[in-house]
């Protein structure tokens, strides 16, 4: 019987019969599932499965126990649903005491039914709750778990519940969020009780490959569940998949991740675990014990403990999550305690925890930490308590740094400041800065005395609390390095922070100090700002002072004075000073934007020392008085000077700067104009572009070149109809018709284009419409084709050969049928080619046509090809056919005496392949076997690549095995690999099987290139590359493409 050509009410009897005979065991169920849900397990994994079963049970049935086993998927099906049915299957012939049913009919899980099982089992049966609609059901489900059934939950039955069945989340202690840990992929897991009967066979941490799972809030949470096997964050490469683009939403604040957990519900049992994804895992006999160990669980045989740890114990243990977890619990209380029983809960905890000194060091610091958040005075006795232990001294510190007063705080200190490290104590120091001015007495005198790093802390902590009684004391310390600094940043914060009449004298005392340059530079941009009126003489005095420090600082300071003979008086000692400071002076007046602004630049401009800074200036300034100045010096004789004053024309954003240039442009001799052309070039603008298009008659050829260029760049469309008038008069003018198909390739609309180039076409001689109609080609509209074939009827022989390119791109019925008249009936040899070539182009361009009516047009047009150049331009067309006809119409030329005829007809066959649908694809690959490295081989972006990761020179053959996903004609293999040329297959095999473990002999062989094409024909579901050869760097392949003709059955 062919199977592939069953309707689908025989195609489901048949997987029926199918699943009858894979299920056939006593007692057993099958609902209908959809075509794609059923999968008939091969032999050897049913083997495979059987020889990772565990020896034995850990205890027996206390009775003959009865499970029921749900697996159909609503949402995403996982391939592996029928590995942990046949393992259950295993379970009732191995081991006495257990039969299942399998049933996917809601209606057997009604209340009364389930009254004859022990346990169920949702056996990856993503949305569930859209199987399981009916209330009641739902309900009985949830009482049958509380009363006492229990329930066991594989991997994609944790992605339920979504669509309004919260209680069962809730009761599985679980939602489905994401699986940031790919299946694909190894991650490392966390055994967190390695004596537990579920979890003994599975080592303190462990790997396993297979995909893992986050919950959602609330329904996860270690104070409803009992936690057995977790991710490990510990791990840098599996912690990274979190921080991934994409993944990041799907941290848990908690930052916890469960792998599998047990919990009591009501008088039930429930058992989660993640595993499941892969069929790899239900061939490890760690896994199958760890499933065994729970199915026994859930059915009440099994002992275990599974209650949720208490936080106070999950604090204390510090083993890995538990105390992560723990803690990140205890900062949440602590952030969101608001009354005064919430805050006396968190404190109690944490103060019993600060004093059980059986506790780890890191659980009781993590309780200072949080008791920190709200601490109480009650508190301060016991954080002081743990003052003399060494370990916990910082913490306790940091806690009365931020809430003790400053006399306790310093009292208390004395007993624990030695034990401090440097980093601790600088800490300790910020703290205290942070408290206010109630500390600054204290900070006083870690900045006097201790080492360096402690008292340079202690003054820049000073600079965010001190007060003015501070300042004689900071005055006052010594000037050692790193303390001058600190100091001059202390006292310009405190400056800032005090009224203007406290801090007045403050400044003025530092610009006094003239053994500390920095603290007078800063302190006189600090006295201007805050006083500019009185300001401004000192600006003026420092202006001109020898120390460089203090030069600059009086530029800084200028900002805050508005007075404009300040602007001319830095205008006067720019020509005076240093270059630097010329530039400084320069660029800070033009931003001073008063009206001796302009003036002193012109000023400057004269003095060649400030000729070129003035110049770049006079752009920024506002006001376009400036663009005559600037116009006049595009001439100049210095080419420095002529450029500097092009790039300010060029950067001038005034107000009116366009049309002010656009004054001096139609008024200055040719020399200007040419130079003010460049501006308008860089400027691109519409009206500079207007007043250029003036110049298109100048009698100076390069001035009209020049206008030309501007007005191609930034023209308009009413530059379009003066070019092509232009055009009109200097026919022969190449420059002008290449500017006019540039301008219109710029411009965005199509239709007022189009309607001045038919227009222009219309008024022009013969030879001019040739050029006209050559650009209307690239504008297709109605119009456009109805004066493209009304020229076919009236034009001349040379018209018709610009005509019939330009129809070419009109894909319409009326231009597919003058084409196909000008095929047969052209008056010229070169205009029957042209259609040709024209016609083949809108046939392969119509992507409307089923392949069958372009084959059928291009057939009746390959009986009519008079030339070989005509036959050619078909077989070409017909490669991109995807129709097995074609191979049969090509066959025909194979063997042509024009050795081009043949080769088209060879593309033309193996062009009509189909490029195979990469949807059902999966990789595996001996090397580097990563699902998402293997995606970067067909995600169609040549910068991305799978990579071997190993040397193909000192390793084994490698291989990668693409599965198609269904039994297909294999015709080509390609092998991209030019993003990375010498990563290359220096041999290869390749193979094509209907199976995924018995590939026989190879298809084809050879050497390869950066390119690789392999042909072949066959026909299989699995594809295997081997690269051969033990020499050469890396194997890489930026684009993997397969050619062939899917199988009819699954189209």
């Amino acid at each position: 019987m062919d199977l592939s050509k069953m309707n689908l009410s025989q195609s489901i009897a048949k997987q029926l019969l199918v699943g009858c005979l894979v299920f056939g065991q006593a007692g057993i169920l099958l609902a209908q599932k959809s075509p794609a849900d059923v999968r008939v397990l091969a032999e050897n994994d049913r083997a495979a499965i059987a020889a990772a079963m565990p020896t034995a049970l850990q205890t027996q049935a206390i009775k003959p126990r009865k499970l029921l086993v749900m697996s159909r998927s609503m949402g995403y099906y996982h391939k592996s649903t029928p590995m942990g049915n046949a393992f259950f299957e295993q379970v009732q012939s191995k081991y006495h005491g257990y039969t299942f049913d399998f049933s996917d009919s809601q209606e057997d899980y009604s209340a009364d039914k389930l009254q004859q099982y022990d346990a169920l089992i949702f056996n990856n049966c993503t949305g569930l709750e859209k199987n399981i609609t009916d209330p009641a059901i739902r309900q009985g489900i949830i009482d049958f778990v509380q009363q006492g059934g229990g329930l066991m939950i594989i991997h994609g039955a944790a992605d339920a519940g979504s669509h309004g069945w919260a209680a069962y989340n809730d009761m599985i202690g679980f939602r489905f969020a994401g699986h940031p840990w790919g299946a694909g992929q190894v991650h490392c897991c966390i055994n967190e009780d390695t004596e537990h009967p579920l979890t003994e066979d599975f080592e303190a941490t462990f790997r396993i490959k297979d995909e893992l799972y986050v919950s959602s809030d609330p329904f996860f949470s270690r104070d409803k569940v009992r936690v057995l096997l977790s991710v490990n964050l510990s791990d840098v490469e599996t912690a990274s998949k979190l921080k991934q683009e994409g993944q990041r939403k799907r941290q848990r604040s908690d930052q916890d991740y469960t792998v599998s957990h047990v919990r009591e519900f009501g008088q039930g049992r429930v058992f989660y675990t993640t595993f499941g994804h892969n069929d790899s895992v239900y061939k490890e006999t760690r896994v199958l014990t760890h499933y065994l160990g729970g199915l026994q669980y859930v059915s009440g045989d099994l002992e275990a403990e599974d209650l949720p740890i208490p936080l106070y114990d999950r604090l204390q243990a510090f083993k890995g999550p538990l105390f992560f977890e723990a803690k990140l619990k205890l900062f949440a209380m602590a952030r969101h305690a608001r009354t005064a029983e919430e805050k006396q809960q968190l404190t109690d905890l944490c103060s019993r925890l600060i004093r059980n000194e059986q506790a780890t060091d890191a659980s009781r610091q993590a309780a200072i930490e949080a008791l920190s958040l709200v601490a109480t005075p009650a508190s301060f006795e016991t954080v002081a308590g743990v003052l003399h232990e060494t370990a916990l001294a910082h913490p306790a510190l940091m806690f009365l740094s931020q809430h003790a007063d400053a006399d306790t705080f310093m009292q208390l200190s004395k007993q624990a400041w030695s034990s401090l490290n440097e980093q601790s104590r600088i800490k300790v120091i910020q703290a205290m800065g942070a408290r206010g001015a109630a500390f600054a007495d204290p900070l006083m005198t870690f900045a006097a005395q201790g080492p360096d790093t402690q008292r340079i802390a202690a003054i820049r902590a000073l600079g965010h609390c001190a007060t003015q009684a501070q300042v004689d004391g900071l005055l006052g310390l010594t000037n050692a390095p790193g303390i001058a600094e600190a100091r001059a940043i202390a006292l310009i914060d405190i400056a800032n922070r005090l009224a203007p009449t406290n801090a007045y004298p403050i400044y003025q005392r530092c610009i006094n100090n003239h053994t500390d340059t920095p603290l007078r530079a800063a302190a006189l941009v600090g006295l201007v700002r805050l006083n500019p009126a009185t300001g401004e003489p000192l600006v003026l005095q420092y202006l001109s002072d020898d120390n460089a420090a203090m030069r600059q600082a009086a530029i800084a300071a200028s900002h805050y004075v508005n007075s404009e003979a300040l602007t001319v008086a830095m205008g006067a000692l720019a020509v005076e000073v240093s270059e630097w400071d010329a530039i400084c002076l320069i660029q800070t007046l033009a931003r001073r934007g008063d009206a001796q602004v302009l003036p002193v630049l012109e000023q400057l401009i004269a003095n060649p020392a400030t000729q070129l800074e003035a110049i770049d200036m006079l752009g920024a300034v506002d006001g376009v008085s400036q663009v005559a100045v600037l116009s006049e010096l595009l001439s100049d004789a210095n080419p420095d000077v002529a450029k500097a004053a092009e790039g300010a024309l060029i950067d001038l954003r005034a107000k009116g700067a366009d049309e002010a240039i656009a004054q001096q442009l139609l008024q200055g001799a040719s020399n200007q104009q040419m130079a003010l052309l460049k501006v308008a070039d860089g400027r691109r603008t519409a009206v500079l572009a207007a007043v250029s298009a003036t110049l298109l008659h100048s009698d100076d050829a390069a001035v009209a070149n020049a206008a030309l260029k501007v007005v191609v760049l930034s023209g308009t469309i009413a530059e379009l109809e003066t070019l092509c008038a232009l055009a009109l008069e200097q026919p022969k003018n190449f420059r002008i018709g290449s500017g006019i198909a540039k301008l219109c390739g710029r411009l965005h609309d199509d239709a007022a284009v189009a309607s001045i180039l038919i227009d222009s076409a219309q008024r022009a001689t013969p030879e001019g419409k040739v050029g006209f109609i050559k650009i209307l080609r690239k504008f297709p509209s109605t119009v456009s084709e109805t004066y493209l074939l009304s020229q076919l009827e009236s034009g001349s022989p040379e018209l018709q050969l610009a005509v019939v390119p330009a129809l070419a791109e009109f894909d319409s019925d009326a231009s597919k049928q003058a084409l196909l008249h000008l095929c047969k009936n052209g008056r010229t040899a070169a205009i029957k080619d042209a259609a040709f070539n024209g016609y083949a182009q809108l046939l392969k361009n119509d992507q409307r046509l089923a392949p069958s009516v372009k084959l059928s047009a291009l057939s009746g047009l390959l009986q009519v090809a008079r030339t070989d150049d005509q036959r050619i331009v078909i077989l070409d067309t017909l490669a991109g056919v995807p129709d097995p006809l074609v191979e049969t119409l090509a066959a025909a030329y194979l063997k042509d005496s024009n050795g081009d005829v043949a080769e088209a007809a060879a593309s033309a066959i193996s062009g009509s392949l189909e490029l195979l649908s990469k949807a059902d694809w999966t990789f595996s690959s001996n090397f580097n076997d990563s699902a998402k490295e293997h995606q970067k081989m067909i995600d169609l972006d040549s910068t991305t690549r799978w990579t071997s990761k190993a040397m193909m020179s000192n390793s084994d053959p490698m291989w990668i095995v693409v599965d198609l996903g269904y039994e297909q004609a294999v015709k080509s293999v390609t092998l991209d690999t030019t993003g990375s040329a010498g990563d290359f297959p220096r041999t290869y095999e390749l193979y094509v099987s209907k199976q995924s473990n018995e590939f026989g002999a190879p298809v084809a062989t050879g050497t390869g290139t950066a390119l690789t094409v392999i042909n072949c024909d066959a026909f299989g579901r699995y594809v295997k590359i081997v690269q051969t050869a033990k020499q050469g760097p890396y194997w890489s392949i930026h684009a993997l493409k397969i050619n062939g003709r899917p199988s009819r059955a699954k189209k």
